[in-house]
């Protein structure tokens, strides 16, 4: 077997401006500290949790994450589900609307 590894162009790199740390790509996570937006078809705020809280939980969930700590990252997720805030990490997004994003038609009672 020949193992052989990509490496992202000077260009590409210079684009995204990222941060490498433990071999993962890090981009800028903007003010929140993370690097999850609010989904664009997100109603109002119904959760259990003010945005600034929702915003340092999702802080602290993706630092658990990038350091490996699974069991930490999703006792938090768990925390934010119980509360209302639904995070959908394939597109980097959360909501706290009610509505989850298995079905965005189901509202949570």
């Amino acid at each position: 077997f020949l193992v052989v590894t990509a490496r992202p162009s000077e260009a590409w790199m210079q684009l995204q401006k990222p941060k490498i740390t433990r071999s993962i790509l890090l981009f800028n996570r903007g003010s929140d500290n993370h690097d999850y937006t609010l989904s664009n078809d997100s109603g109002p705020n119904t959760s259990l949790l003010s945005d600034s809280e929702i915003h340092e939980l999702l802080a602290r969930r993706l630092k658990a994450r990038l350091s490996r700590n699974y069991g930490v990252a999703d006792s938090i997720r768990a925390e934010l589900i119980s509360a209302g805030v639904f995070v959908e990490d394939n597109v980097k997004e959360w909501r706290a609307d009610g509505k989850t994003y298995d079905s965005r038609d189901a509202s949570i009672l």
